[in-house]
């Protein structure tokens, strides 16, 4: 058996480490990006310096002034001005150096260092005419070097030219880098952490103010309940996709949560004339569907004028009506019982009145005609209603009678064994109890000084049984004719609703018997039951015609 609750506090921690996990793979995803991102960035860093420095050794190396002063072994003061600014601008260029063809330097932005060799051993290639880039530590320290050699007009190699950028500087411009990726990653973790907290927060909004590991208490404790009703229930939203079923809905269309949640409500039910229960759009109880053993309660949901979907309950037919049988036929017997002990001590009180008076004569004359009454009236009865119950509850319903001056005929072609061959005691009672009682209520009903009279036959053979009820009631108007076997139906508008016709006629239905109603508005109905069917676990062995007072001692069944 599933249990109703699950353990909250266990969704609740699968629900935080979702949020958890969310912020962690959003760190680690950032943070993944933010390192590829500098990596490329530092990457292409070096290539803009290696560029700056490249183009520029290409520039000065076809330099007439360059040339000029590598031929003279000396740079003018125009030349030096000029490459002087152009290491003080830059953010790139730390270091310019012309050497000629002995690695004497021509020009340095130290001074002092012109005339002196040239410091690093990686000028040879240049010598040779060609140019590149190299990394090498000269008198500023370790540096990026770019390489270009300058040839005179007959192309003959007469020096070289070399700017070059400290790898401090290089350095200084990746840590400046870093620093601006830094405030990005510090913001990539804010972000990470609160996200998952604002989407937390929006939850509880959208969740009227519910924090989600309330709301799945809530519902933890309400689908519990849900599931511990009779009745079946079914959360259909508004395009007939059922969103929620309890464990008696399961039950009664015969298919599990999985086959019912997500699928559309057409696919199970419709109603009984097969329109859609959405095109149903107010409070509509007792439905048939077109399942004949379910009835439904449906109520429409509406935001505004908008349908947003309904609440479909379903009855088990089948059940309800097995509970209401049984309750109808107790009720039928109680009133059978306080009817009888009401007659019993009226008759005891005038008794023990006549004999504290003095006349015990009168007493005994009482008794006698107590006597006589049960052997002309209830004997018969009990001779031949063989059923016990049965016979019990004509007996309760005709003290009721005497009560209201109405009389009752009982058919001498009745007979019943004391175990029926076409119905159960219980449904006996259901069905005879129903008619007499919608009989006395009509007759009741009914204005004037005409006959008050309930005629009742019960006749059973080997071959059929038989019930008829006729009264002189207020007939059934034909307008009605149509409505009372219905559920719930009443022509009693201040007694509410009435199941009594209701519940025979599926007693009848169920054993595959006929039933026939005659009526005159005014004059009276009869209600004749006919049943040819021998019931399921019938034992014949059990079933006696025997006169009264030679009774066998059986079981009950």
């Amino acid at each position: 058996m599933k249990k109703p609750f699950r353990k909250v506090t266990s969704l609740s921690h699968i629900l935080i480490n979702t949020f958890i996990i969310t912020a962690i793979s959003t760190l680690i995803l950032t943070t993944a990006l933010l390192y590829t991102t500098m990596r490329i960035s530092a990457g292409r860093l070096e290539n803009t310096i290696e560029e700056i420095l490249v183009s520029n050794a290409d520039i000065l190396a076809s330099s007439e002034s360059v040339k000029e002063a590598l031929i003279n072994k000396k740079c003018d003061d125009a030349l030096m001005n000029f490459l002087d600014s152009i290491a003080s601008t830059s953010d790139t260029i730390n270091i310019i150096s012309i050497a000629d063809t002995d690695s004497k330097r021509v020009y340095h932005i130290r001074h002092n260092l012109i005339g002196q060799s040239f410091v690093g051993d990686d000028q040879t290639e240049a010598l040779n005419g060609n140019s590149y880039l190299s990394f090498a530590t000269g008198t500023e320290g370790a540096q990026r070097r770019a390489f270009h050699p300058v040839f005179d007009d007959s192309g003959n190699v007469i020096g070289f030219v070399m700017v070059s950028t400290k790898m401090s500087q290089v350095g200084e411009l990746k840590y400046n880098l870093l620093l601006q990726y830094r405030w990005l990653f510090i913001a990539a973790l804010a972000t990470s952490i609160l996200i998952p907290e604002v989407i937390y927060k929006m939850l509880s909004s959208v969740l009227l103010g519910n924090r989600p590991e309330r709301l799945v208490y809530l519902y933890q404790t309400q689908l519990g309940l849900l599931n511990t009703l009779e009745e079946g229930i079914l959360s259909i939203d508004k395009n007939g996709d059922i969103k929620l079923a309890n464990a008696a809905a399961e039950r009664i269309l015969f298919s599990t949560k999985d086959e019912l949640e997500q699928h559309n409500i057409s696919e199970f039910l419709t109603a009984e004339d097969g329109k859609s229960v959405l095109d149903i759009k107010k409070n509509t109880k007792n439905l048939a569907s077109s399942r004949p053993n379910v009835l439904m309660h449906i109520i429409p949901l509406y935001e505004g004028k908008k349908q947003t979907g309904l609440t479909l309950i379903l009855i088990d037919k089948t059940e309800a009506q097995r509970q209401a049988e049984q309750l109808t036929g107790s009720m039928h017997m109680i009133s059978a019982l306080r009817a009888n002990r009401h007659d019993f001590m009226n008759k005891l009180q005038v008794i023990y009145g006549l004999i504290q008076m003095g006349n015990p004569e009168k007493a005994a004359a009482y008794i006698n005609e107590v006597s006589e009454i049960q052997h002309n009236v209830e004997d018969p009865i009990l001779h031949k209603i063989r059923n016990v119950n049965l016979a019990a509850l004509i007996l309760g319903k005709l003290q009721n009678m005497l009560e209201t001056d109405i009389a009752m005929n009982i058919s001498s072609e009745s007979v019943i064994p004391r175990h029926s061959a076409f119905l159960s005691s219980r449904e006996l009672v259901t069905i005879v109890g129903n008619l007499l009682e919608n009989a006395i209520e009509a007759i009741n009903m009914k204005q004037g000084n005409d006959a008050r009279t309930i005629d009742l036959q019960i006749t059973e053979t080997e071959e059929y049984l038989m019930i008829s009820v006729s009264d002189t009631g207020i007939g059934i108007k034909e307008a009605d004719f149509d409505k009372i076997f219905s559920y719930g139906y009443s022509t009693k508008s201040d007694t509410g609703r009435g199941n009594g016709l209701y519940i025979t006629k599926e007693i009848v239905t169920r054993h595959h018997g006929n039933i026939d109603v005659e009526s005159d508005p005014g004059e009276g109905s009869t209600f004749e039951l006919f049943f040819n069917e021998v019931r399921t676990g019938f034992r014949k062995e059990f079933q006696e015609f025997v006169p009264a007072g030679k009774e066998k001692h059986e079981p009950e069944v």
